[in-house]
């Protein structure tokens, strides 16, 4: 083959109709894989991040049911002491008391674990802090204590009630309260938004919800 025939035969490759075609293909095939996999990674991601969300969201939903639910079997038991009502009846919002607290205790560590996905380290530490520490030993725990101490006195008002002024019962239920929704709404806010804390509802409102725990948990 002489140097004048390798340029026209490259040219006449080139120009043949089937070349058009199957340079089409192969790019077609590249490109199309390439799109494919891409949209197809996207989607997955989209997924994932739904999945997280939403599991979040369930997580926040038993904290919220299992707060809510132990703080309103302390507040009827202390309703029975103080009315005076049957001692079985007693007896039984007592048991019922106990098992909430039982069960928000279990509960707890999947709260914390939330938080932690949530928040930025120096904010979990406060978070946690108010969780364990101010409204479960400094809150909660004296408030169940305060109980068992009156359903020792059962049958006894006068008693009951001087030991339930004497521990400021309702003072400490209000408390409990404010914080319990502070630390709450506060995750709702984080938990919707998409991303976490730093990127979903920007750094000032996260400092500003930080603050807000530890102004309602004081």
């Amino acid at each position: 083959m002489t140097n004048h025939q390798e340029p026209r035969e490259k040219r006449s490759l080139l120009s043949h109709p089937l070349t058009n075609v199957i340079v089409g293909f192969l790019l077609t095939g590249v490109v199309g894989t390439a799109l494919t996999q891409y949209f197809f990674d996207r989607r997955q991601d989209e997924q994932l991040r739904a999945q997280r969300a939403q599991a979040r969201q369930d997580a926040l939903d038993i904290a919220i049911q299992i707060t809510a639910e132990s703080q309103i079997r302390i507040e009827r038991l202390a309703e029975a002491l103080l009315g005076d009502e049957p001692r079985d009846e007693i007896d039984r919002l007592a048991k019922e008391q106990e098992d909430a607290a039982v069960e928000w205790r279990r509960e707890l560590p999947r709260l914390l674990l939330l938080a932690k996905d949530l928040l930025a380290d120096s904010d979990y530490k406060v978070f946690r802090k108010n969780v364990e520490n101010r409204l479960k030993e400094e809150k909660l725990d004296p408030l169940r204590q305060c109980l068992k101490d009156a359903l020792a006195h059962a049958g006894d008002v006068d008693s009951i009630r001087r030991i339930v002024g004497d521990c400021r019962f309702r003072e400490g239920m209000e408390a409990a309260a404010v914080c319990t929704e502070a630390l709450l709404s506060g995750l709702h806010e984080m938990t919707a938004a998409d991303g976490g804390v730093g990127s979903g509802i920007g750094e000032t409102k996260r400092r500003d919800i930080a603050e807000h725990l530890k102004d309602a948990c004081a």
